[in-house]
């Protein structure tokens, strides 16, 4: 679906813009920064006036883009389960499925692995400055992609 997404608004090459994809692919969808409370990065809901997505305005960039994306992912795998109405229970399987989407959209793994240059072995960590490094390439947060590179190298073992 990721992949679906960026082709269908013609892009390419990292970072993708979530900004065209939007435009191209979901141009109901309202898309706004507002102040949240602690520990909420993003809110996705469908309203009389079509889907809407609040994130938190005073997110950097990275975090920012991926909560788009994020709750982009809610938007299009839980609006018809009511997935996205308030109040609805928090589901940890429905937040891994939107972390694992948004990161397929801004930093497909196809894209990511040619950029890792050190694997980590099981139990170390992995390398910070790669993870910075890889991060700025597609615009989101580096530990998403430290989890990424982490994940990557479990299932390669």
């Amino acid at each position: 679906m990721a992949a679906t997404l960026r082709a269908l608004s013609d892009q390419v090459e990292p970072p993708f813009s979530l900004s065209s994809i939007i435009r191209s692919v979901f141009p109901t969808v309202i898309v706004t920064g507002r102040d949240l409370p602690a520990g909420v990065e993003e809110v996705a809901a469908l309203t009389c006036d079509g889907p809407l997505i609040i994130y938190r305005r005073d997110l950097p960039l990275g975090a920012r883009r991926f909560a788009i994306a994020h709750a982009l992912a809610h938007l299009l795998y839980d609006a018809d389960t009511k997935g996205v109405q308030p109040g609805r229970p928090f589901s940890v399987r429905r937040e891994i499925r939107a972390d694992v989407f948004a990161l397929e959209l801004l930093a497909p793994h196809v894209s990511m692995i040619r950029h890792v240059l050190i694997w980590p072995s099981a139990g170390e960590p992995s390398n910070a400055d790669q993870s910075v490094r890889i991060a700025a390439s597609f615009g989101v947060p580096p530990v998403e992609i430290d989890k990424r590179i982490r994940a990557l190298a479990m299932h390669a073992k």
